[in-house]
């Protein structure tokens, strides 16, 4: 009977599985983070880290956030794995910072869920843990997406402003694709914007598509907001962005996420983006 049961329903049988083994896996030290370096374009140096949780998963490997922030969110964990993230990538910074003198200005970037924020424990554990590892709140920018921006508005403005207040930067993740009002963009004291990758991919192909990169990017100068341009996969994006005043860009281009004992040798020599470029082109990261 419960044979036929599982044959019946395999697929809610694994999503129940997943989402019990989730609540686990921070607890279980199964939790890994990986790095991808964020490029000014002026001066060619990496400025910030963007820290990607990832799930090694005792039997099915190495899963992407894809596929188990959902059932996460769903259970309530993600609570107990944001906290995981933010506390060990800060730590992480720390000891890049403290082991590679040239490394002082080097900053983080962590992505928040709309649960997390909502959390009441989430601000002030934040400033805790801050506090705690010893870094300066400006090292830290926690990146929100403009639908959880525009979910509960009010009280995302109060929040990013308590977070602001502290020193800590905020970003709208995956910018140009959700439903924003403008005045809440004006309104909520952020430090960045992010273009999403789409508009990156599709600019060279159509110029309706660059027309709204510019825009984004003429935007986030005018409210004086640091503007970074994700997904950038080649150089003529590059090129591109770079020519219509983007100051940062991130995306395969230079690296893809990396774990600690990876990024770490091009954090230690200090690359130029130019000398990056070319270590992948020598010998590309599969």
């Amino acid at each position: 009977m419960l044979k036929a049961f599982v044959m019946r329903f395999p697929i809610r049988i694994e999503t129940l599985e997943l989402s019990e083994a989730v609540k686990l896996a921070s607890g279980n030290k199964e939790l890994v983070l990986h790095y991808q370096p964020i490029v000014d374009l002026e001066s060619g140096r990496i400025v910030r880290l963007e820290a990607l949780v990832r799930w090694q998963h005792p039997e099915l490997g190495l899963l992407g956030p894809g596929e188990f922030i959902g059932a996460a969110e769903e259970n309530g964990a993600i609570r107990e794995i944001g906290e995981w993230v933010i506390d060990n990538s800060c730590r992480q910074l720390k000891y890049w910072k403290s082991r590679f003198e040239h490394l002082e200005n080097l900053g983080l970037s962590v992505n928040l869920s709309l649960m997390q924020l909502r959390s009441e424990r989430f601000v002030t554990k934040t400033f805790d843990i801050v506090s705690e590892v010893g870094i300066e709140p400006s090292d830290l920018t926690l990146e929100v997406t403009e639908s959880m921006m525009m979910s509960e508005p009010e009280d995302m403005i109060a929040r990013v402003s308590m977070l602001r207040d502290f020193g800590i930067s905020v970003a709208v993740d995956d910018f140009g694709i959700g439903y924003s009002s403008l005045i809440y963009v004006a309104r909520l004291r952020l430090t960045e914007v992010k273009i999403d990758r789409e508009f990156t991919r599709l600019m060279g192909s159509n110029p309706k598509y660059s027309a709204v990169t510019e825009s984004i990017i003429n935007l986030g100068r005018a409210l004086d907001l640091q503007v970074t341009a994700e997904g950038v996969e080649n150089l003529d994006q590059l090129l591109q962005l770079q020519s219509l005043g983007c100051h940062c860009v991130q995306g395969y281009l230079i690296s893809k996420p990396l774990p600690g004992d990876k990024i770490e040798p091009i954090l230690h020599k200090g690359m130029s983006l130019s000398e990056i470029l070319d270590l992948q082109a020598a010998y590309p990261i599969p």
